[in-house]
């Protein structure tokens, strides 16, 4: 089946693919080189990451995954900051890349599918976009994948955009530096940690300076995304619990270089079977909140009012998800929440779900979440440009 086109050049020299349409190939189709036993470890050989204000990298090395941040005026120094990071890491001219944008460098929005055929789909995604976006579509480039269909409904699809000459400016570095194969986004790279288990997955991420993302995903589809406005500063804020305990060690200080993540899918989906991540057998590695003094008392933080908000805000997706997606009941919630009191946060939501809370810090040593949708496409599944 062909793939649709996303963030092609203007010369269309760059075909780069987004995940295949929800429901499209079979499981095999799907797998790509990095299931198969005789291919390579990762699907890639260095992913890039682009936030507006830094540009994120990873490749698989011998010592484990190796990981760098860099910072960047604007996306007019995305090639320069490139090019540099290709240099200093000596990524190879053969190596299979790929580039994940973050939001806001990138927009989303779902809408109703034009009545067009395919092939006449992507000519159709401006006009049908415009007074969704403050954007001027001719300055953008587009793509889309359907969403889940839904019973008695029209039809609807997300639709992605992001500025044609800052990509532009990125695909043709990689490109000619490079085997480039993949432009995508975090929300969509990041339905490569789940597999393709039918249970349904929600996971909260928010790296440091940016919004607060829930994500939904199933079978390996990113099957619902929203932005929760209004807690930005959630990876800021100081919470002081009511019954004073001790405090909890400081998480390790993000370093650059070479960073421990490990094989990162693999040990997501070990969590899904009830294992540890990396310890086969294991108990799971979430850590969890530690105990009021008076366990009659009400685990209450101060700044109780953000999580409170935060709570219904989670509510109102999960009855979302169920009533009008009409997806099985959530299990589990994965957090990668860039906050040092995430286990407080965790702690207090547990007031509020009865599902399983699973905190994602040990899957980045440390380190910035920022790093988690690109060891996620680092480890997925190939896509052939």
């Amino acid at each position: 089946m062909k793939m649709p086109s996303f963030l092609t050049n203007a010369a269309e020299k760059l075909k780069s693919v987004l995940r295949k349409k929800p429901g499209a190939g079979s499981a095999k189709e799907k797998g790509g080189a990095a299931g198969s036993a005789d291919g390579p470890r990762t699907a890639y050989g260095a992913v890039f990451g682009y936030s507006g204000s830094h540009v994120y990298f990873v490749m698989s090395g011998e010592k484990g995954i190796e990981g760098e941040i860099v910072d960047c005026g604007t996306p007019t120094q995305w090639p320069e900051k490139t090019k540099a990071l290709l240099e200093a890491h000596h990524v190879k001219s053969s190596a299979k890349t790929a580039a994940v944008l973050f939001q806001p460098v990138y927009h989303a929005v779902q809408i109703e599918k034009p009545k067009v055929p395919d092939e006449e789909m992507m000519n159709a995604l401006p006009f049908a976009v415009k007074d969704f976006i403050t954007q001027n579509p001719a300055e953008q480039l587009f793509d889309y994948v359907d969403c889940l269909k839904i019973a008695s409904t029209p039809d609807r699809i997300q639709v992605f955009s992001a500025p044609k000459k800052d990509i532009d400016g990125i695909a043709q570095t990689l490109s000619s530096m490079t085997k480039l194969q993949l432009i995508t986004v975090d929300q969509l790279a990041m339905a490569d940690l789940f597999g393709t288990d039918q249970t349904v997955q929600v996971i909260l991420f928010q790296p440091e300076r940016h919004d607060l993302t829930l994500s939904v995903y199933q079978q390996g589809i990113n099957v619902f995304s929203r932005t929760v406005r209004g807690y930005m500063n959630l990876t800021k804020v100081s919470f002081r619990p009511a019954q004073r305990q001790a405090p909890a060690p400081a998480p390790a200080p993000r370093q650059p270089g070479v960073i421990d993540i490990g094989s990162l899918a693999g040990e997501l989906r070990g969590l899904e079977a009830g294992n540890g991540a990396g310890q086969p057998g294991g108990a799971p590695a979430a850590a969890p909140a530690p105990a009021p003094e008076d366990p009659e008392k009400p685990y209450i933080p101060q700044q109780s009012d953000l999580l409170d908000g935060l709570s219904l805000e989670i509510q109102r997706s999960l009855d979302y998800l169920t009533a009008q997606l009409k997806l099985p009941p959530v299990r589990k919630m994965f957090f990668a929440i860039d906050s040092k009191e995430l286990g407080t946060i965790m702690g207090y939501l547990k007031n509020f779900f009865s599902v399983e809370l699973v905190d994602l810090r040990d899957m980045v040593k440390g380190n910035t979440f920022e790093y988690l949708p690109l060891v996620a496409c680092l480890n997925g599944r190939e896509e052939k440009a």
